[in-house]
């Protein structure tokens, strides 16, 4: 109770007091909201101050830092220090007012910022509230910026220097430490680059120092650092600054090209490549070509001298390929005169092995088939016509190796190795048979005077034909000797079934008589026994078996045929015996014995069984074996050695200059001379050409020029093509005005 009692009076104290703690000091008749132009670093506003109704401005003091200085909800003691408060009169003996100092510089950014300051009057103390305007700045470029950079000849670049125009639009504020960043990197299509754009200050030194005056506008120089290809490339950036609310966003863009030196240097390289196609590089494959083809030739030749190991083939190949080693020094010129000459000379040496291989070929053809007439030759010679054969498939085998030499010679060594033993295989067997034919000529067998005679006849030719075998000559020729022995072989073959069928006939003819007379063989029917046997054996010994049988055969017939027409035969019947007429002599035995037995019954008169004659065969015409000519030996001319360059260029221009008769040179060198003469004619008139090349092409392309590859591209085909039409149109006008 005691301590509510004693709070009373100190709560009635301070209710009394209460009004007086809550007095303005001051009223602010222009009101609480003041604004400011940024166009300095610090700018000092005037607030005027009046005395509230009752009150006076006597004594009044204030601080000079604000208490609290915000913008927005950000209360910051750097704010407090942007701000500076005094008290001052306007005019002397008038009214005092607050001088508010406001470093621009020191505020971060523009907006409205509250600031409260502290009044003081004796005890009595106010807060003051107040609203600091402080306007942004507003920007705006004049102009996209564009930076033109040019690349050498030696890839360094050189950038234009770029200027943006920026206004300041608002008037109220000015533009200072302005800055830049980029936004996005720049683009080339779709190429993302390293490359960007910043202002041109000096490093170190703030970003610009340059101010822009409220409504007032500068020129600030930038700069763009970084690689960027050939063509546009487009990038965006922002403007910072402290006196900006809202970053400026611009665009800007960088063009870059390669100098325009490019365009005639690349003409010029057009033209290079133009003349030296139409002349050196035309040359060049020409000579290549030649060369090719005469590289050719020599694998012709060394695929030949593998396929064909001949050896007079091969030397002719070498002689035929030793040019070749000397012509890849020649020019077109040489080359495309001397690969046909040696072309010829490897066709005429192929054709050579050709008609070798096919002499020897026919020799061997011809030989086979002199060996294949074996089985009409003696038997003595079959084994060595068996080894001969053996010998030419050797040679045959060489042959089909397209070994020619190789065959032709074991052929030539064979053929006389069988000659050598054919010779005395066929002396032995032609002396036998001359034997047997002499011991016919001595005996006469029984035939008839005609048939003896006939077969005399033949058996003289078979002693020719025998004598005319060339066994005696020094050099024996195969061919003439297998048809000598053909030849007489083939009528000894003919001679002794001739002889064996008169015999025959003569024996089965008396047989056949007396069979039908009736009359008695008699000893005659065992000598029909004796040739009925067969008889194997060559036909010499079957002709010896018949001239030894003949001889009995002789006896028996007499014997059954003389005989019995008794001692003293009649006229007609000695005529039969001397001609050996046995046949008709048996006749005669039957009718004779006929008309003894019986008179009354008539006998029949036996024919004769004579046949006819048969004539001998002829002979065989030999047929010559071809000889193998020589080889002529193969020339080839010499070829010419390439004398390009052997005279000095000095002395080629003085015989130009001085017009006189020039002394006679070789054709090599005059073809060189000619040759250089005509590069240098092309040459100038390339030159003229080029000119005028040069100048319409750098009309056309200079102005476009950016350095792409496609530029770059399109500027050398346009030099060269106009080039080599120029030439060919140059060309096509010469040989019209020829004609014209």
């Amino acid at each position: 109770m005691r301590r509510t009692t004693g709070l009373l009076p100190l709560c009635l104290a301070l209710w009394l007091a209460a009004p007086a703690l809550a007095r303005d000091l001051v009223e602010l008749p222009a009101g609480r909201v003041y604004s400011v132009k940024v166009d300095a670093d610090a700018r000092t506003l005037w607030i005027a101050l009046a005395p509230p109704a009752g009150g006076t401005l006597e004594g009044l003091d204030i601080g000079e830092k604000p208490i609290d200085v915000g913008l927005g909800d950000w209360h910051d003691n750097a704010l407090r220090e942007a701000f500076t408060a005094t008290l001052s009169e306007s005019a002397p003996g008038q009214h005092p007012g607050i001088s508010l100092t406001v470093e621009l510089a020191k505020l971060p950014q523009p907006g409205t910022y509250d600031v409260q300051l502290s009044l003081r009057q004796g005890q009595e103390q106010q807060y003051l509230k107040l609203q600091v305007l402080v306007p942004e700045a507003r920007l705006r470029a004049q102009a996209t910026p564009l930076m033109e950079r040019v690349i050498g000849l030696f890839n360094r670049h050189q950038d234009t220097p770029g200027l943006f125009t920026l206004s300041e639009t608002s008037g109220r504020s000015r533009v200072t430490h302005l800055s830049i960043q980029p936004v996005t990197a720049a683009t080339s299509g779709d190429t993302t680059l390293t490359g960007s754009l910043s202002f041109d200050t000096a490093r170190g030194t703030p970003p610009v120092p340059v101010v822009i005056p409220p409504g007032g506008s500068a020129d600030i120089s930038y700069k763009v650092s970084g690689d960027f290809p050939v063509g546009t490339a487009k990038g965006t950036v922002e403007l910072l600054s402290p006196q900006l609310q809202t970053p400026l966003t611009v665009t800007y863009e960088v063009r870059t090209r390669r100098t325009v030196l490019w365009v005639p240097l690349l003409l010029v390289l057009g033209l290079l490549t133009g003349y030296l196609l139409r002349t050196w590089l035309k040359y060049q494959v020409e000579l290549n070509e030649k060369r090719v083809e005469a590289e050719a030739l020599r694998l012709k030749l060394d695929e030949e001298r593998r396929l064909r190991p001949d050896p007079l083939y091969l030397k002719s190949l070498e002689e035929v390929g030793a040019p070749l080693a000397q012509l890849r020094t020649l020019d077109v010129k040489g080359l495309s005169e001397q690969l046909p000459q040696v072309e010829q000379q490897f066709e005429a040496a192929r054709a050579e092995f050709d008609r070798r291989q096919a002499e020897t070929e026919a020799r061997l053809t011809e030989a086979e088939q002199l060996l294949s007439i074996a089985w009409s030759l003696p038997p003595s010679t079959q084994e060595t016509l068996g080894k001969a054969r053996e010998a030419l498939a050797a040679s045959r085998k060489w042959l089909e190796s397209h070994s020619v030499a190789a065959a032709d010679q074991e052929l030539e060594s064979q053929l006389a190795l069988l000659a050598q033993a054919l010779r005395e295989k066929l002396r032995t067997w032609r002396g036998a048979v001359d034997t047997q034919l002499a011991r016919f000529d001595d005996a006469p067998l029984p035939l008839r005077q005609e048939d003896q005679k006939a077969l005399s006849e033949q058996i003289e030719h078979l002693h020719d034909a025998l004598r005319q075998i060339p066994l005696d000559a020094a050099q024996l020729d195969l061919r003439a000797v297998l048809s000598g022995a053909h030849d007489a072989r083939t009528m000894l073959l003919n001679t002794e079934p001739q002889l064996r069928a008169q015999l025959l006939r003569i024996l089965y003819g008396v047989r056949d008589v007396f069979d039908a007379g009736g009359v008695p063989l008699g000893g005659l029917e065992q000598e029909l026994q004796e040739w009925s046997r067969p008889r194997n054996g060559t036909v010499e010994e079957q002709l010896a078996w018949l001239i030894d049988r003949s001889r009995p055969l002789e006896r028996v017939l007499k014997q059954v045929t003389v005989a019995p027409l008794g001692s003293t035969p009649d006229d007609a019947a000695r005529e039969l015996i001397d001609h050996r007429r046995y046949v008709e002599l048996a006749a005669l035995v039957v009718k004779h014995r006929q008309e003894q037995e019986a008179v009354h019954r008539g006998s029949p008169i036996l024919e004769s069984f004579s046949g006819d004659d048969q004539q001998a065969p002829q002979r065989s015409v030999a047929i010559p074996l071809p000889t193998v000519p020589a080889i002529p030996p193969v020339t080839f001319p010499e070829s010419p050695q390439g004398l390009l360059g052997a005279i000095p260029e000095a002395l080629s221009r003085l015989l130009q200059r001085v017009r006189q008769p020039a002394a006679p040179v070789s054709p090599v060198v005059g073809h060189a001379l000619a040759f250089k003469a005509l590069l240098r004619a092309k040459a100038a008139r390339t030159i003229i050409a080029g000119i005028g090349i040069l100048a319409v092409g750098f009309f056309l392309f200079a102005e476009k020029f950016t350095g792409t590859a496609q530029d770059l591209a399109a500027v050398f085909v346009w030099g060269f093509t106009i080039d080599v039409s120029v030439d060919a149109l140059v060309d096509v006008m010469s040989r019209g005005m020829k004609q014209t």
